[in-house]
Order: C-alpha cells, then structure tokens, then sequence
C-alpha cells in the first residue's frame, strides 16, 4: 500500500527495483505464493528491463516456497530464461479465432455488419494474420 501511495500520489510508476524490494517483502508473509506473470514479451527488453524482471524473479523463486507462471509468445531470449523448466505451447484454434472475431463484428460500420462475405473474409484474414496467437 505504502508503494502505491507514493506513486498514486506523484502520477507515477514504481521502478523495477521497488517491485522487486515489494514483492520480495509481501512474500515474506505467506508460507506459499503463486505469480503468474503474462505477455512478457511484451516488456521491453532494449534497456534490459525484461532481462532484469526475469532475473529478480527468479532470485525471489530459488529463495521462497514461490510457483512462478509465465506466459509469453516464443522469443529465444525468454526461452533461455527458462530452460530446464516446464514449457507448454497453446495456441488458439483457427475456429475459436473465426468464433471471437465474429462475436466481434457488431462493433464493426454498418457496411460490414450487412455484408456477409465481406466479414467471412474478414474473418479469414484475421484468422491467417494471428496464426494460433
């Protein structure tokens, strides 16, 4: 609480290190704690941040009684982070993506909700494009 008063406070974000120190000391309280971490591909990596965020939670991990759970699309360098360790690949189903873009299709202009080939090909396109992602 005290970590996000100081930011909601300031508009800011917290550091990497005082998310680290954080969780470090919310951990301390519990005999056993579950961090599911998703889409970390998507934290940038330019300025090590990624590097950094895998690093501290992996040092968190081999001190506590911590179950970490990542997900993220394969990028070698994540991959390597977690060699050794349990990998499962899920993808989505081509039906299960045409299902969800059609489910989509009234937040589409009127032209394409009257169109019934133009969103079977929209459709397509979205499930080719995605890939199982």
């Amino acid at each position: 609480m005290a970590l996000y008063k100081k930011h909601a406070d300031r508009r800011s974000r917290p550091s990497l290190d005082e998310i680290i120190t954080t969780l470090n000391s919310v951990v301390s309280y519990y005999s056993k704690v579950y961090i599911v971490l998703d889409g970390l591909d998507e934290c940038a990596d330019k300025d090590g941040t990624r590097s950094e965020l895998i690093t501290g939670l992996r040092s968190l991990q081999s001190r506590t009684n911590t179950n970490l759970m990542v997900t993220s699309r394969f990028i070698t360098r994540v991959e390597q982070s977690f060699k050794g360790f349990p990998m499962l690949e899920i993808r989505a189903s081509d039906a299960d993506v045409k299902q969800f873009v059609a489910g989509q299709i009234y937040r589409l202009p009127n032209y394409i909700r009257r169109n019934i080939d133009l969103q079977v090909e929209i459709q397509d396109r979205i499930v080719q494009a995605v890939d199982g992602i």
